[in-house]
């Protein structure tokens, strides 16, 4: 229902490999938002340390603006500002 929503083929293609890069399972993810937002916040924080070296800092945050458009389609949401801070 997500990547439906989008209407850039190239930006659909982008979310499709971003989220589930940063989130793993998206469905799993959206149920640890909703049972632990702290958690989760934990475990995104972890997969961008993984990855930060890996990919360009513009890439990584396309990457967290994907997964955050993905949770806010699903009405979930992270503290945004507390994850960003650990990049900064």
């Amino acid at each position: 229902m997500f990547i439906g929503g989008l209407r850039s083929e190239a930006t659909m293609e982008l979310y499709r490999r971003a989220v589930p890069r940063l989130v793993g399972d998206p469905d799993v993810f959206l149920e640890l938002v909703e049972k632990d937002r702290r958690v989760a916040e934990d475990s995104l924080v972890e997969s961008v340390l993984d990855i930060r070296d890996v990919v360009k800092a513009s890439t990584l945050t396309v990457y967290l603006s994907a997964v955050q458009s993905f949770l806010e389609e699903y009405d979930c949401d992270l503290n945004w500002r507390r994850i960003r801070k650990k990049f900064d």
